[in-house]
């Protein structure tokens, strides 16, 4: 016996005691059916078919075992007796509920197990020979129209969400590659930006140190010209000083020569007051006071030299002034750009 997945399945056992005469014959008395056998509501039967079970002669009973053979794969019967009555066909009712439905596809089995020789008679059939025939139908799940429409549109609903996110994804991919290559790109330029600010700072720190030694050089510059400036004020006063002396020095040798002259020579003409002055300045009094001239000239000369040393200086100074307020207004704007990225 097999057993199969139904969804309606109607089981007939035909035994001897379902049997009952008629004309000669016997006919399978309808059997009453169980809860679990009962037909879907709605359903009609259609009255048992009598089965003549007369004497069959034995060409007859091998002309229907092999009209048995020729069957379908789907109905398979084996037999070791003769036949034996059938189970009534049942059919379904057309008063269903009306809606649509698609047509069923129903697969049928039949078994018929025996257990005694075949005989070709059916008088009497012992108990122990009674064959067992179960036929099992079986139907797919109906399905109704508005399910399948309901299904349809939310598949429709489903593949348009699909769709949506799908394209929310690759734009959500594309986005995330122009953000990886602005990231690249702002790296790049970062990296450009930190080479700049390290060239601009080297530079810095080269303007700052010769700013340094320019600050340096102007302090030195600035003791040497006060320096400078007191002793040529020095050298003035000493000048000034040394002038007068000189000249009262040269008043008094004069007083003296021409006193010691007048001394000798009580009258003196003017040729012998020039002859005089002309051997006053043989003794060398006018050249020392030209020799202390010409070294006041000379510090003239230190002096202005050193004035315009100054003078550069102050230039050289102001210059490097002016690059390094540029340069500190162009590292100013450096910092401000890269604030701003």
């Amino acid at each position: 016996m097999e057993t199969t997945r139904t969804q309606r399945s109607v089981g007939t056992m035909a035994t001897p005691s379902m049997m009952k005469r008629v004309d000669g014959g016997y006919v399978v008395r309808y059997p009453s059916l169980d809860r679990n056998q009962q037909q879907h509501r709605g359903a009609r039967s259609t009255p048992p078919t009598p089965i003549d079970t007369r004497r069959m002669a034995p060409a007859t009973i091998r002309a229907r075992v092999a009209a048995s053979q020729q069957r379908p794969a789907s109905i398979q019967v084996d037999r070791a007796t003769p036949p034996t009555p059938t189970v009534p066909r049942r059919t379904a009712s057309a008063t269903r509920p009306a809606r649509p439905m698609a047509p069923p596809q129903i697969q049928g089995r039949i078994q018929l197990d025996r257990a005694s020789p075949p005989t070709p008679t059916l008088a009497r059939i012992p108990a122990s020979a009674t064959p067992v025939v179960r036929l099992v139908i079986t139907e797919p799940p109906q399905t109704s129209s508005s399910d399948l429409s309901r299904l349809k549109e939310e598949n429709e609903v489903l593949s348009a969400s699909l769709a949506d996110k799908s394209e929310d994804l690759r734009n959500a991919l594309e986005r995330e590659r122009r953000f990886n290559h602005q990231v690249e790109d702002l790296k790049e330029k970062l990296q450009t930006s930190l080479k700049k600010n390290e060239e601009c700072q080297q530079q810095l720190d080269d303007a700052l140190a010769t700013h340094l030694e320019d600050q340096r050089t102007i302090k030195l510059a600035t003791v040497g010209q006060q320096q400078l400036k007191a002793d040529v004020a020095g050298s003035r006063k000493m000048l000034e000083g040394l002038k007068i002396f000189m000249v009262e020095q040269g008043k008094q040798l004069e007083a003296l020569q021409l006193a010691r002259d007048h001394s000798k020579r009580p009258t003196h003409s003017t040729k012998t007051i020039g002859a005089d002055t002309t051997r006053i300045q043989s003794h060398g009094v006018h050249a020392i006071e030209d020799f202390y001239r010409e070294h006041w000239k000379q510090d003239q000369l230190k002096v202005k030299i050193a004035m315009e040393q100054n003078e550069e200086m102050k230039e050289e100074v102001a210059k490097s002034r002016e690059m390094l307020i540029d340069f500190k207004s162009f590292m100013e704007n450096k910092v401000n750009k890269m604030d701003k990225i």
